[in-house]
């Protein structure tokens, strides 16, 4: 963890593994079985195109397309059915991805409550976004949700954390991010953040009453 000595003027979380739970096997599996493939050989497909997908250089068709053909689907795009199947897809991957952590949301409401500025930095294609964040009742709750899928380029790369920093008129080292991923928070580091790896709610809630007390000074 960084021991920084600035004040935090706000808080940037990742999405998919912090404010909701990672993408579950069981999601998997009920996209796989639509696809009419096995689930580890949806898994592959799914991940491989997904870096691709977030930062907006495939669009949802040509992403689900990819995962159909390299997962071994027997669905084809001459299908008149094959348009239901990729928003059947859409619909099922939104809904893998909106299992939000209670312990997590209720410290962003705390944060909330006390002023702290607060944002999303997310690798997330922009259909994702409009399925998942837009429509949720927490969204109000931050300022911005900057996305990779917006910006052409996928955390961890510099970009997306400068360009974060600078939609909240705030230096780099007035935002703590949180993230799951060890890659993505090296890169929040290097943009100039302090930034934490989040690796449960009770430890991340551990280490900040040690480095940032005051993010947690309700005791919890």
């Amino acid at each position: 963890m960084n021991n920084i000595t600035s004040s935090i003027a706000a808080v940037a979380f990742d999405y998919g593994g912090v404010i909701a739970d990672f993408l579950s096997d069981q999601a998997l599996e009920e996209m796989a079985r639509l696809a009419a493939v096995p689930r580890e050989d949806f898994r592959r497909a799914y991940w491989e195109h997904r870096g691709g997908y977030d930062s907006g250089a495939l669009q949802p068709r040509e992403y689900w397309g990819a995962v159909l053909e390299g997962s071994g689907s027997p669905w084809r795009g001459d299908d008149s059915r094959y348009a239901l199947l990729i928003r059947g897809l859409l619909h099922l991957d939104a809904a893998g991805w909106s299992r939000i952590n209670p312990a997590i949301l209720r410290w962003i409401l705390e944060l909330h409550r006390r002023d702290v500025r607060l944002l999303v930095i997310s690798n997330m294609a922009g259909a994702t976004r409009e399925m998942v964040i837009d429509p949720a009742p927490w969204r109000e709750l931050f300022e911005r949700v900057v996305i990779s899928g917006a910006l052409g380029v996928n955390k961890p790369d510099r970009e997306i954390f400068r360009h974060a920093a600078q939609e909240m008129a705030l230096e780099p080292q007035e935002i703590l991010f949180l993230d799951d991923l060890e890659t993505n928070v090296e890169g929040a580091r290097r943009a100039g953040y302090a930034a934490h790896q989040v690796v449960s709610p009770d430890d991340l809630f551990r280490d900040l009453r040690e480095s940032w007390p005051a993010l947690v000074e309700d005791g919890r």
